[in-house]
Protein backbone atom coordinates (compact mmCIF):
# COMPACT_ATOMS: atom_id res chain seq x y z
CA UNK A 1 0.00 0.00 0.00
CA UNK A 2 3.06 2.61 0.92
CA UNK A 3 5.88 0.71 -1.18
CA UNK A 4 5.22 0.33 -4.69
CA UNK A 5 4.59 -3.26 -5.74
CA UNK A 6 7.61 -5.19 -7.38
CA UNK A 7 7.51 -5.61 -11.09
CA UNK A 8 9.40 -7.96 -13.32
CA UNK A 9 11.35 -7.26 -16.73
CA UNK A 10 9.36 -9.63 -19.27
CA UNK A 11 10.75 -10.59 -22.46
CA UNK A 12 9.11 -12.16 -25.01
CA UNK A 13 10.02 -14.61 -28.20
CA UNK A 14 7.11 -16.08 -30.62
CA UNK A 15 6.43 -16.60 -33.79
CA UNK A 16 4.84 -13.66 -36.02
CA UNK A 17 1.97 -15.42 -37.15
CA UNK A 18 1.29 -15.45 -33.13
CA UNK A 19 1.12 -11.50 -32.45
CA UNK A 20 -1.99 -10.82 -32.36
CA UNK A 21 -3.19 -13.91 -30.57
CA UNK A 22 -0.35 -13.02 -27.92
CA UNK A 23 -1.24 -9.47 -27.94
CA UNK A 24 -5.12 -10.36 -27.31
CA UNK A 25 -4.28 -12.64 -24.07
CA UNK A 26 -1.96 -10.08 -22.56
CA UNK A 27 -4.42 -7.19 -23.09
CA UNK A 28 -7.30 -9.66 -21.50
CA UNK A 29 -4.61 -10.26 -18.70
CA UNK A 30 -4.82 -6.49 -18.16
CA UNK A 31 -1.36 -6.16 -16.30
CA UNK A 32 0.99 -5.93 -18.67
CA UNK A 33 2.75 -2.82 -19.87
CA UNK A 34 4.77 -2.60 -22.79
CA UNK A 35 8.57 -1.12 -23.56
CA UNK A 36 10.37 -0.49 -26.88
CA UNK A 37 12.11 -2.89 -27.72
CA UNK A 38 16.01 -2.78 -28.95
CA UNK A 39 16.25 -5.39 -31.21
CA UNK A 40 14.46 -6.73 -35.00
CA UNK A 41 12.75 -4.03 -36.96
CA UNK A 42 9.14 -2.34 -35.56
CA UNK A 43 6.27 -2.79 -37.66
CA UNK A 44 3.99 0.12 -38.22
CA UNK A 45 0.18 0.29 -37.48
CA UNK A 46 -0.17 4.08 -38.35
CA UNK A 47 -3.39 3.13 -40.35
CA UNK A 48 -5.54 1.20 -37.90
CA UNK A 49 -4.37 3.38 -35.24
CA UNK A 50 -5.70 6.17 -36.26
CA UNK A 51 -8.50 4.66 -37.68
CA UNK A 52 -9.48 3.35 -34.45
CA UNK A 53 -8.64 7.38 -32.27
CA UNK A 54 -11.13 8.86 -35.08
CA UNK A 55 -13.75 6.40 -34.66
CA UNK A 56 -13.05 6.79 -30.71
CA UNK A 57 -13.32 10.74 -30.84
CA UNK A 58 -16.49 10.63 -32.70
CA UNK A 59 -18.01 8.13 -29.79
CA UNK A 60 -17.30 10.28 -27.23
CA UNK A 61 -18.17 13.54 -28.69
CA UNK A 62 -22.15 11.15 -28.73
CA UNK A 63 -21.61 9.97 -25.60
CA UNK A 64 -20.88 13.47 -24.40
CA UNK A 65 -23.82 15.31 -26.20
CA UNK A 66 -26.04 12.68 -25.10
CA UNK A 67 -24.68 12.43 -21.60
CA UNK A 68 -24.19 8.76 -21.41
CA UNK A 69 -22.52 7.34 -18.46
CA UNK A 70 -20.10 4.49 -18.91
CA UNK A 71 -20.44 1.02 -18.38
CA UNK A 72 -19.32 -2.61 -19.38
CA UNK A 73 -21.81 -3.09 -22.44
CA UNK A 74 -21.54 -6.62 -24.32
CA UNK A 75 -18.76 -9.11 -24.64
CA UNK A 76 -15.95 -7.99 -26.50
CA UNK A 77 -14.84 -10.51 -29.04
CA UNK A 78 -11.45 -10.23 -30.98
CA UNK A 79 -11.39 -11.95 -33.81
CA UNK A 80 -7.87 -10.09 -35.72
CA UNK A 81 -7.39 -7.06 -36.04
CA UNK A 82 -8.37 -6.44 -39.60
CA UNK A 83 -11.33 -8.90 -39.26
CA UNK A 84 -12.74 -6.53 -36.14
CA UNK A 85 -11.63 -2.87 -38.71
CA UNK A 86 -12.76 -4.28 -41.45
CA UNK A 87 -16.69 -5.08 -39.30
CA UNK A 88 -16.28 -1.45 -38.07
CA UNK A 89 -15.44 0.43 -41.76
CA UNK A 90 -18.74 -1.44 -42.46
CA UNK A 91 -21.79 -1.77 -40.08
CA UNK A 92 -20.83 0.02 -37.01
CA UNK A 93 -18.84 2.89 -38.43
CA UNK A 94 -22.01 3.40 -40.99
CA UNK A 95 -24.07 3.52 -37.46
CA UNK A 96 -21.62 6.00 -35.89
CA UNK A 97 -21.20 7.92 -38.31
CA UNK A 98 -24.86 8.47 -38.74
CA UNK A 99 -25.46 9.59 -34.74
CA UNK A 100 -22.44 12.10 -35.48
CA UNK A 101 -23.68 13.75 -38.67
CA UNK A 102 -27.18 14.28 -36.12
CA UNK A 103 -25.65 15.57 -33.49
CA UNK A 104 -23.76 18.41 -35.93
CA UNK A 105 -26.91 18.84 -38.29
CA UNK A 106 -28.30 19.33 -34.50
CA UNK A 107 -25.59 21.47 -33.36
CA UNK A 108 -25.67 23.50 -35.96
CA UNK A 109 -28.99 24.57 -36.37
CA UNK A 110 -28.87 25.63 -32.90
CA UNK A 111 -25.84 27.87 -33.85
CA UNK A 112 -28.47 29.09 -36.95
CA UNK A 113 -31.12 29.59 -34.58
CA UNK A 114 -28.76 31.71 -31.98
CA UNK A 115 -27.12 33.63 -34.82
CA UNK A 116 -31.28 35.02 -36.39
CA UNK A 117 -32.08 35.43 -33.14
CA UNK A 118 -29.06 37.95 -32.34
CA UNK A 119 -29.42 39.46 -35.66
CA UNK A 120 -32.99 40.63 -34.62
CA UNK A 121 -32.53 44.20 -33.43
CA UNK A 122 -33.25 45.14 -29.72
CA UNK A 123 -35.67 47.56 -30.43
CA UNK A 124 -38.21 45.11 -32.16
CA UNK A 125 -38.96 43.04 -28.72
CA UNK A 126 -42.19 41.90 -29.82
CA UNK A 127 -40.36 40.13 -32.66
CA UNK A 128 -37.51 39.33 -31.02
CA UNK A 129 -40.23 37.34 -27.95
CA UNK A 130 -41.97 35.63 -31.00
CA UNK A 131 -38.67 34.35 -32.44
CA UNK A 132 -37.29 33.45 -29.30
CA UNK A 133 -40.98 31.37 -28.29
CA UNK A 134 -40.54 29.88 -31.36
CA UNK A 135 -36.74 28.47 -30.86
CA UNK A 136 -37.84 27.74 -27.75
CA UNK A 137 -40.49 25.07 -28.55
CA UNK A 138 -38.41 23.53 -31.50
CA UNK A 139 -35.92 22.67 -29.20
CA UNK A 140 -38.32 20.89 -26.65
CA UNK A 141 -39.45 18.89 -29.96
CA UNK A 142 -35.87 18.35 -30.54
CA UNK A 143 -34.98 17.13 -27.22
CA UNK A 144 -37.85 14.61 -27.31
CA UNK A 145 -36.85 13.33 -30.47
CA UNK A 146 -32.92 13.03 -29.14
CA UNK A 147 -34.46 11.34 -25.82
CA UNK A 148 -35.79 8.93 -27.86
CA UNK A 149 -32.55 8.82 -30.29
CA UNK A 150 -30.71 8.17 -27.14
CA UNK A 151 -32.56 4.98 -25.65
CA UNK A 152 -32.08 3.57 -29.01
CA UNK A 153 -27.93 4.02 -29.78
CA UNK A 154 -27.04 4.07 -26.07
CA UNK A 155 -26.16 0.19 -25.40
CA UNK A 156 -25.20 -0.03 -28.91
CA UNK A 157 -23.05 2.77 -28.75
CA UNK A 158 -21.12 1.73 -25.92
CA UNK A 159 -20.63 -1.69 -27.35
CA UNK A 160 -18.70 0.02 -29.49
CA UNK A 161 -16.96 1.88 -27.69
CA UNK A 162 -15.76 -1.16 -25.53
CA UNK A 163 -14.82 -2.88 -28.51
CA UNK A 164 -12.60 -0.10 -29.93
CA UNK A 165 -11.07 0.47 -26.14
CA UNK A 166 -9.76 -2.74 -26.53
CA UNK A 167 -8.57 -2.84 -29.96
CA UNK A 168 -7.20 0.22 -29.02
CA UNK A 169 -4.93 -1.62 -26.14
CA UNK A 170 -4.29 -4.69 -28.68
CA UNK A 171 -2.31 -2.10 -31.32
CA UNK A 172 -0.91 -0.27 -28.51
CA UNK A 173 1.13 -3.77 -27.75
CA UNK A 174 0.96 -4.69 -31.46
CA UNK A 175 3.26 -1.25 -32.17
CA UNK A 176 5.95 -2.21 -29.21
CA UNK A 177 6.51 -5.53 -30.85
CA UNK A 178 9.89 -6.02 -32.54
CA UNK A 179 9.58 -8.08 -35.91
CA UNK A 180 12.34 -10.56 -37.77
CA UNK A 181 11.30 -12.96 -40.56
CA UNK A 182 10.41 -15.33 -38.84
CA UNK A 183 9.99 -14.11 -35.28
CA UNK A 184 8.59 -11.44 -33.22
CA UNK A 185 9.92 -9.90 -29.79
CA UNK A 186 8.02 -8.01 -27.48
CA UNK A 187 9.38 -6.96 -23.48
CA UNK A 188 7.33 -5.10 -21.04
CA UNK A 189 7.00 -5.30 -17.23
CA UNK A 190 4.32 -6.92 -14.89
CA UNK A 191 3.59 -7.26 -11.03
CA UNK A 192 5.82 -10.28 -9.36
CA UNK A 193 2.51 -11.65 -8.19
CA UNK A 194 0.86 -11.90 -11.42
CA UNK A 195 3.85 -14.15 -12.92
CA UNK A 196 2.47 -16.97 -12.35
CA UNK A 197 -1.08 -16.61 -13.92
CA UNK A 198 1.02 -14.72 -17.14
CA UNK A 199 3.10 -17.56 -17.84
CA UNK A 200 -0.33 -20.23 -17.88
CA UNK A 201 -0.98 -17.58 -20.29
CA UNK A 202 1.84 -17.09 -22.83
CA UNK A 203 4.16 -19.82 -21.96
CA UNK A 204 1.47 -21.83 -24.50
CA UNK A 205 2.39 -19.56 -27.05
CA UNK A 206 6.09 -17.97 -26.12
CA UNK A 207 9.56 -18.24 -25.15
CA UNK A 208 9.18 -16.26 -22.01
CA UNK A 209 12.45 -14.89 -19.57
CA UNK A 210 11.92 -13.11 -16.49
CA UNK A 211 14.33 -10.53 -14.97
CA UNK A 212 14.26 -8.03 -11.85
CA UNK A 213 15.06 -4.50 -12.29
CA UNK A 214 18.25 -3.26 -11.46
CA UNK A 215 18.51 -1.13 -8.12
CA UNK A 216 18.22 2.60 -8.60
CA UNK A 217 20.37 4.78 -10.88
CA UNK A 218 19.57 2.13 -13.99
CA UNK A 219 18.78 3.95 -17.71
CA UNK A 220 15.52 1.99 -17.02
CA UNK A 221 12.91 3.02 -15.07
CA UNK A 222 10.07 0.38 -13.99
CA UNK A 223 6.64 1.61 -13.82
CA UNK A 224 5.08 2.18 -10.50
CA UNK A 225 2.06 0.17 -9.71
CA UNK A 226 0.68 1.04 -5.96
CA UNK A 227 -2.48 -0.86 -4.91
CA UNK A 228 -4.74 1.42 -1.92
CA UNK A 229 -8.04 0.30 -0.64
CA UNK A 230 -10.79 1.43 -2.91
CA UNK A 231 -11.89 4.25 -0.47
CA UNK A 232 -8.67 6.27 -0.95
CA UNK A 233 -8.32 5.63 -4.66
CA UNK A 234 -9.56 9.14 -5.52
CA UNK A 235 -6.38 10.69 -3.37
CA UNK A 236 -4.42 9.09 -6.07
CA UNK A 237 -5.60 11.94 -8.58
CA UNK A 238 -4.69 14.53 -6.35
CA UNK A 239 -1.19 13.68 -5.59
CA UNK A 240 -0.83 12.58 -9.33
CA UNK A 241 -0.82 16.41 -9.52
CA UNK A 242 2.60 16.77 -8.27
CA UNK A 243 3.97 13.69 -10.09
CA UNK A 244 3.87 9.74 -9.68
CA UNK A 245 5.96 8.50 -7.33
CA UNK A 246 9.14 7.00 -8.79
CA UNK A 247 9.89 2.89 -8.42
CA UNK A 248 12.12 3.40 -5.88
CA UNK A 249 9.82 6.19 -3.44
CA UNK A 250 7.20 5.24 -1.05
CA UNK A 251 3.79 6.24 -2.18
CA UNK A 252 2.44 9.20 -0.44
CA UNK A 253 -1.12 8.71 -1.16
CA UNK A 254 -1.83 6.98 2.13
CA UNK A 255 -0.31 9.61 4.63
CA UNK A 256 -2.29 12.35 2.23
CA UNK A 257 -5.51 10.30 2.38
CA UNK A 258 -5.49 11.05 6.48
CA UNK A 259 -4.04 14.46 6.72
CA UNK A 260 -6.36 15.86 3.89
CA UNK A 261 -9.52 15.65 5.37
CA UNK A 262 -8.48 16.06 8.59
CA UNK A 263 -6.62 19.47 8.24
CA UNK A 264 -9.23 20.62 5.94
CA UNK A 265 -11.86 19.72 8.91
CA UNK A 266 -9.51 21.27 11.40
CA UNK A 267 -9.58 25.37 9.37
CA UNK A 268 -13.49 24.63 8.83
CA UNK A 269 -14.81 22.92 11.60
CA UNK A 270 -18.54 23.85 11.25
CA UNK A 271 -21.70 21.56 10.69
CA UNK A 272 -23.59 23.98 8.99
CA UNK A 273 -20.54 24.96 6.07
CA UNK A 274 -20.01 21.14 5.87
CA UNK A 275 -23.40 20.36 5.01
CA UNK A 276 -23.60 22.79 2.37
CA UNK A 277 -20.27 21.63 0.86
CA UNK A 278 -21.33 17.76 1.48
CA UNK A 279 -24.29 18.10 -0.64
CA UNK A 280 -22.55 20.64 -3.34
CA UNK A 281 -19.89 17.65 -4.16
CA UNK A 282 -22.57 15.23 -4.04
CA UNK A 283 -23.84 17.13 -7.06
CA UNK A 284 -20.72 17.87 -8.52
CA UNK A 285 -20.27 14.17 -8.59
CA UNK A 286 -23.30 13.52 -10.49
CA UNK A 287 -22.13 15.95 -12.68
CA UNK A 288 -18.96 14.32 -12.82
CA UNK A 289 -20.40 11.12 -13.83
CA UNK A 290 -22.47 12.32 -16.51
CA UNK A 291 -19.58 14.08 -17.90
CA UNK A 292 -17.77 10.91 -17.61
CA UNK A 293 -14.84 12.72 -15.99
CA UNK A 294 -12.57 10.28 -13.82
CA UNK A 295 -10.46 13.25 -11.80
CA UNK A 296 -14.00 15.05 -11.35
CA UNK A 297 -15.47 12.00 -9.89
CA UNK A 298 -12.15 11.87 -7.74
CA UNK A 299 -12.13 15.29 -6.56
CA UNK A 300 -15.62 15.44 -5.62
CA UNK A 301 -15.52 12.17 -3.84
CA UNK A 302 -12.36 13.95 -1.49
CA UNK A 303 -14.50 16.72 -1.07
CA UNK A 304 -17.30 14.82 0.33
CA UNK A 305 -14.99 12.74 2.72
CA UNK A 306 -13.51 16.61 4.33
CA UNK A 307 -16.78 17.96 4.42
CA UNK A 308 -18.24 14.90 6.27
CA UNK A 309 -15.48 15.31 8.77
CA UNK A 310 -15.76 18.79 9.15
CA UNK A 311 -19.26 18.31 9.95
CA UNK A 312 -18.04 15.94 12.68
CA UNK A 313 -15.67 18.22 14.58
CA UNK A 314 -18.38 21.22 13.98
CA UNK A 315 -20.65 19.20 15.74
CA UNK A 316 -18.00 18.13 19.07
CA UNK A 317 -17.24 22.15 18.82
CA UNK A 318 -21.08 23.44 18.62
CA UNK A 319 -20.69 25.23 15.47
CA UNK A 320 -23.34 25.64 13.14
CA UNK A 321 -22.91 28.65 10.61
CA UNK A 322 -20.75 30.88 13.00
CA UNK A 323 -21.01 30.62 17.03
CA UNK A 324 -24.82 32.63 16.46
CA UNK A 325 -26.94 29.96 16.49
CA UNK A 326 -25.80 27.78 19.38
CA UNK A 327 -23.50 29.59 21.07
CA UNK A 328 -24.76 32.75 20.74
CA UNK A 329 -23.04 36.59 21.02
CA UNK A 330 -21.59 34.76 24.73
CA UNK A 331 -18.88 32.62 22.93
CA UNK A 332 -18.03 36.28 20.76
CA UNK A 333 -17.91 38.84 23.87
CA UNK A 334 -17.92 36.07 26.99
CA UNK A 335 -16.63 38.81 29.51
CA UNK A 336 -19.89 40.87 28.49
CA UNK A 337 -23.06 41.18 31.02
CA UNK A 338 -25.29 41.79 27.78
CA UNK A 339 -24.11 37.96 25.81
CA UNK A 340 -26.89 35.68 24.96
CA UNK A 341 -26.90 32.17 24.40
CA UNK A 342 -28.10 30.93 20.50
CA UNK A 343 -31.55 29.11 20.11
CA UNK A 344 -30.01 25.95 19.78
CA UNK A 345 -27.69 25.91 22.42
CA UNK A 346 -30.12 23.30 24.80
CA UNK A 347 -30.97 21.66 22.23
CA UNK A 348 -27.53 20.42 20.38
CA UNK A 349 -26.38 16.55 20.41
CA UNK A 350 -23.19 17.58 21.78
CA UNK A 351 -24.10 19.12 25.12
CA UNK A 352 -21.37 22.09 26.34
CA UNK A 353 -19.58 20.00 28.97
CA UNK A 354 -18.52 17.08 26.49
CA UNK A 355 -17.75 20.04 23.76
CA UNK A 356 -15.40 21.86 26.08
CA UNK A 357 -13.23 18.76 26.23
CA UNK A 358 -13.02 18.24 22.99
CA UNK A 359 -12.39 22.25 22.90
CA UNK A 360 -9.09 21.68 24.64
CA UNK A 361 -8.10 18.47 22.25
CA UNK A 362 -8.53 20.06 18.40
CA UNK A 363 -5.78 22.43 18.31
CA UNK A 364 -8.71 25.13 16.31
CA UNK A 365 -11.91 26.86 17.24
CA UNK A 366 -11.54 28.66 20.58
CA UNK A 367 -7.47 29.13 19.72
CA UNK A 368 -7.32 31.66 22.44
CA UNK A 369 -6.24 29.21 25.09
CA UNK A 370 -2.72 28.51 25.41
CA UNK A 371 -3.18 24.75 25.42
CA UNK A 372 -3.64 24.81 21.33
CA UNK A 373 -0.54 25.93 20.63
CA UNK A 374 1.51 22.94 22.08
CA UNK A 375 -0.27 20.86 20.60
CA UNK A 376 -0.32 22.69 17.01
CA UNK A 377 3.61 22.25 17.45
CA UNK A 378 3.35 18.70 18.40
CA UNK A 379 1.09 17.81 15.34
CA UNK A 380 3.90 19.58 13.44
CA UNK A 381 6.99 17.31 15.12
CA UNK A 382 4.85 14.13 14.52
CA UNK A 383 4.44 15.11 10.49
CA UNK A 384 7.82 16.19 10.02
CA UNK A 385 9.37 13.55 11.59
CA UNK A 386 6.80 11.42 9.45
CA UNK A 387 7.53 12.91 6.51
CA UNK A 388 11.35 12.76 6.97
CA UNK A 389 10.86 8.77 7.72
CA UNK A 390 9.85 8.58 4.27
CA UNK A 391 12.42 10.63 2.95
CA UNK A 392 14.76 8.44 4.81
CA UNK A 393 12.98 5.09 3.41
CA UNK A 394 13.01 6.44 -0.06
CA UNK A 395 16.78 7.67 0.18
CA UNK A 396 17.74 4.02 1.33
CA UNK A 397 15.99 2.17 -1.57
CA UNK A 398 17.68 4.65 -4.09
CA UNK A 399 21.06 3.48 -2.16
CA UNK A 400 21.93 7.08 -1.05
CA UNK A 401 23.64 7.37 1.68
CA UNK A 402 24.82 10.74 1.80
CA UNK A 403 21.58 11.87 1.62
CA UNK A 404 20.26 9.90 4.23
CA UNK A 405 23.14 11.37 6.58
CA UNK A 406 23.16 15.12 5.82
CA UNK A 407 19.90 16.01 4.05
CA UNK A 408 17.51 13.81 5.96
CA UNK A 409 19.09 13.15 9.62
CA UNK A 410 20.45 16.01 10.35
CA UNK A 411 17.50 18.19 9.08
CA UNK A 412 15.13 16.04 10.92
CA UNK A 413 17.02 17.08 14.22
CA UNK A 414 17.22 20.95 13.55
CA UNK A 415 13.96 21.06 12.83
CA UNK A 416 12.79 18.98 15.81
CA UNK A 417 15.45 21.36 17.82
CA UNK A 418 13.24 24.10 16.81
CA UNK A 419 10.55 22.70 17.57
CA UNK A 420 11.23 21.90 20.70
CA UNK A 421 13.02 25.34 21.52
CA UNK A 422 9.77 26.96 20.48
CA UNK A 423 7.04 24.75 22.54
CA UNK A 424 9.61 25.38 25.75
CA UNK A 425 8.97 29.43 25.01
Amino acid sequence: MIIPEPMLKVYMLFPNDLKEQISACIVKLGDFQPEEGKYFERTSYIEQVSFVNGMLDEISKIINFFNIGYKKEGIVEFNGIEKNLEDFKKDEGKFIDSVYQKIQTYSKYLDDRARLYDEIEETRSEEKLIELDKVLREISELHKELNAERKVIEKRIMEDYNKLLTLKEILKILTSVRFSKYYAYLEGYIREKKKDEFIKIISKYALVVFERPKRFGSKEIPPTYSSVPHFMRPFESLVGIYGTPSYWEVDPTFLFAITFPLFFALMFPDAGDGLVLLLFSILFYRYAKNRNNQQLKDISIVLAYSSALSMMIGMLLRELFGPLFVEGTKELVPQSNESTIGPLYYYWLVPPDVSKIFSSIIPFGQYSQPLYGIIAILIGIILMLIANSLGIYNSHLKNAKEDILYNRILYSLLVSYNYFHLWIL
